[in-house]
């Protein structure tokens, strides 16, 4: 049975815990959105934006194809748009009703009451989980772990009661979990692991269903790792030979386990550890006691503990970095449905005739709500949320690129270049860095030391916002045959380029080639929605051939998105003039704030 009223009626300490809960978890309402995967996901993702239902549920977003998750951001952004909180908000609610469709799956399991309270607080309260609830882009893993309980729910009432319903019920929430996150794809192994926990024979219907979901998982699996190679987020940095790989899983484990009982030290990022001897052997010693004791429980036929400690196993193990992605060895998000075991072996542990569990549940609750107040305080900001790590690891190069790139959007840019050198110093072998520290250098028109940095760039790899970042410095240097030339190059590796097609634009309109000019701006806005300096160049061309309602009406455009974009507002009385109109109010904002151009025609036409 799913939860309800009387669930919480009939438990009213979990009623309480999912108010503490929620009053955790509340002040980050008015946090903002962080600058990893949040943009890209939601806040200048333009199929998000415009609803684009094709897009969303055909294309891969940050190296994953999760169509369900996308669909869910682009109703989300009808009612919220750009306000986080209302996204954080929603993560908090899933978050909230998972806990309760893990209490009464885990009643369903256990058949103990004390248990499910248990895993439901440590569900809900455990600082590891923040990650995955404070952060908007793992709404993927909160999501997806909703529609996984659900399929146990429905599979646990398969094999005890078979019921076509509940066969299609289970088949659905499945592809639902697998298109919300593709980890997910360990669901048919949870299902053997209930299946073996309830002592049940696999009846032709049960096995039926177990090979055509395991089929649709194997498709997923495989889907995800081709997208994620696709997307460059196999990470061939830490692509080790297999015995080192074991062991670093081995090593990932161990420190799962102690973020699991002591969890301080909390951090986005867990750099990958020193690759020697000391940490491969206490990684194959780890794994060595993992499976010693899984055959210990499986010939004492302990099936209760042995479906614990399989459990934690199987939810890690597409995240153990056996095929290695990303920068970190271990994540605190990938133990959202692992930190369960904790409530299920403490309740395991209990003696039958032990009652006062309200008051163990209480203290627990107390315990891990200190934790997750102090750690929610880290994520106010995406500044805040990167120097917190930095307290940790002072090295941490990704952190280090991040928080120069943050500075450098938040027009901090002596810091900004502080934290990138720092970054590039920390690792000098990943082109990033430079890359950054390139558009930080074209940001303030320094094109010779931008060309130096997408040069070192290239050096390293092919990468093709390298090639139209230097376009960019070469327009700023008049170099336009360099510079259109560079913006080909990236075009050809990705046609979607908008800097690339901004480029071409500039260069044809100064080359005096208009008609190609305008096609190329308006192929950056048909892309990207458009921005200031796209709305502002496509306005100039519009003026040159005299269409002056269109000019009036991409430089509005332009205002919009940046009301403090005074060069518009100098442009924008130049049309007004051009069409017998009065350009003075436009002229004085733009002289006020010294624009030049902008004072000699206001005292000109504007006596």
């Amino acid at each position: 049975m799913l939860p309800n009223w009387r669930t919480l009626r009939n438990e009213p300490l979990l009623l309480v815990i999912l108010l503490v809960a929620l009053g955790l978890y509340a002040k980050t309402f008015v946090f903002p959105g962080i600058s990893w995967d949040d943009p890209e996901m939601v806040f200048s993702n333009k199929a998000v934006i415009d609803f684009d239902l094709k897009v969303l549920l055909t294309q891969p977003f940050v190296g994953n194809y999760t169509p369900v998750t996308m669909v869910l951001y682009a109703l989300a952004y009808k009612l919220f748009g750009d306000w986080a909180g209302g996204y954080h908000l929603l993560n908090v609610l899933i978050h909230l009703l998972n806990s309760l469709f893990l209490y009464t799956l885990t009643q369903r399991i256990f058949q103990c009451n004390p248990t499910a309270l248990l895993a439901a607080i440590f569900f809900l309260l455990h600082p590891l989980q923040i990650e995955s609830v404070v952060w908007i882009s793992e709404l993927k893993n909160i999501l997806s772990t909703a529609f996984l309980l659900l399929s146990l729910h429905y599979f646990l009432h398969q094999i005890q009661t078979p019921n076509p319903k509940h066969f299609l019920l289970v088949i659905l929430f499945s592809l639902l979990a697998f298109l919300s996150k593709p980890s997910t794809v360990v669901l048919p192994a949870l299902m053997v692991l209930l299946l073996y926990l309830k002592n049940k024979k696999i009846h032709l219907s049960e096995f039926v269903l177990l090979l055509g979901i395991s089929v649709i998982a194997l498709f997923v699996g495989l889907n995800t790792i081709h997208t994620q190679k696709a997307d460059h987020f196999i990470n061939y940095a830490h692509f080790y030979e297999w015995p080192v790989r074991i062991g670093l899983a081995g090593f990932a484990i161990i420190n799962y386990f102690q973020l699991l009982i002591l969890p301080v030290k909390l951090s986005v990022i867990y750099p990958f550890p020193a690759i020697n001897t000391l940490n491969l052997v206490l990684g194959y010693i780890a794994l060595g006691g993992i499976i010693g004791f899984i055959v210990f429980l499986w010939l004492k036929q302990s099936r209760q503990w042995l479906f614990i400690a399989a459990w934690l196993v199987v939810v890690l193990l597409p995240v153990l970095q056996l095929l290695p992605f990303g920068e970190v060895l271990f994540a605190d998000r990938y133990m959202y449905l692992g930190v369960v075991v904790m409530g299920w072996a403490i309740g395991t542990l209990l003696p039958e005739q032990f009652t006062p569990t309200n008051w163990l549940a209480g203290g627990l609750a107390v315990l891990l709500s200190i934790g997750t107040l102090t750690r929610v305080n880290d994520w106010r900001s995406a500044t805040q949320l990167y120097k917190a790590i930095l307290k940790i690891y002072p090295n941490e190069y990704v952190t280090l690129n991040s928080l120069g790139v943050e500075m450098m959007n938040n027009h901090l840019d002596s810091e900004a270049l502080h934290y990138l050198n720092l970054a590039i110093k920390a690792s000098p072998n990943n082109y990033k860095g430079y890359f950054n520290r390139g558009l930080l250098a074209l940001k303030n028109r320094k094109a010779n030391a931008a060309i130096s940095d997408f040069n070192k760039v290239l050096s390293m790899y092919d990468y093709t916002k390298a090639w139209s970042g230097r376009a960019a410095a070469y327009l700023l240097l008049q170099d336009y045959a360099k510079a259109m030339s560079d913006a080909r190059e990236a075009l050809k590796r990705d046609k979607r380029n908008t800097k690339a097609h901004f480029v071409l634009a500039a260069c044809n309109d100064a080359m005096g080639s208009i008609e190609t000019a305008l096609k190329e701006y308006s192929t950056c806005i048909e892309l990207a929605g458009g921005d200031p300096d796209t709305y502002l160049g496509r306005a100039i061309v519009f003026g040159k051939l005299r269409d002056y309602k269109n000019a009036e009406a991409d430089l509005n455009a332009a205002i919009t998105l940046r009301p403090d974009f005074y060069e518009a507002y100098y442009w924008r009385a130049v049309v007004r003039i051009n069409t017998g109109r009065s350009g003075c109010e436009d002229l004085s904002i733009a002289a006020q704030h010294q624009f030049a151009p902008a004072v000699g025609a206001y005292q000109k036409y504007c006596p």
